[in-house]
């Protein structure tokens, strides 16, 4: 079998596409990988996530569709990215999004913004820019605070649904506020 040395040839597009392809899938890989490094999950994200879940009564905030208790694509979606402190566990800053939603207003910003300011107002918007702007420091003893807080609300928002309460469940950490309310 001859190699085709003709640059203007359909088989060399193909094969640049083929590159181009693979290129962009290993550049997408490397920054994953860096970037999950920096905001590793922790033992905080992971309660945090299941909080969320349960007090949305594991349903999507966008499309609406429910999900079955402990389902893996429902998410725990952030408007601000976790990198920061300040907005990474607060509730005000997540929605429960299906696979699908999470995805698709991930990758269009702008649509996931109108959104967001649709469902919880503009000056929502405006609160959660200047939250995650400034800057909040956490010790361990504030950690565990707000974990232990996290797991306390969690439980709860569990004995409610125990007693037959249904839908949302507004969610508020009053140790993140006093956090932010001692300048961090």
């Amino acid at each position: 079998m001859s190699k085709c040395i003709d640059p203007n040839h359909a088989c060399q597009e193909k094969n640049e596409l083929f590159y181009d392809k693979i290129s962009r899938w290993l550049l997408f890989t490397i920054r994953a990988i860096i970037v999950g490094m920096k905001t590793r999950r922790k033992k905080m994200d992971s309660v945090f996530s299941r909080l969320i879940r349960e007090a949305s009564d594991w349903t999507c905030a966008k499309c609406h569709k429910k999900f079955t208790e402990g389902a893996r694509n429902l998410h725990c979606s952030h408007f601000f990215g976790r990198r920061a402190v300040n907005t990474r566990w607060d509730p005000d800053n997540v929605f429960a999004h299906c696979f699908r939603c999470h995805q698709f207003l991930g990758e269009n910003p702008a649509i996931f913004t109108e959104w967001a300011q649709d469902a919880r107002g503009a000056e929502w918007y405006e609160d959660m820019l200047f939250e995650h702007n400034r800057t909040l420091k956490l010790n361990d003893k504030d950690r565990e605070e707000l974990y232990n807080e996290m797991k306390e609300t969690y439980d709860a928002i569990l004995k409610m649904r125990g007693k037959g309460t249904t839908g949302p469940i507004q969610v508020k950490l009053r140790k993140l506020h006093g956090f932010r309310n001692r300048g961090g």
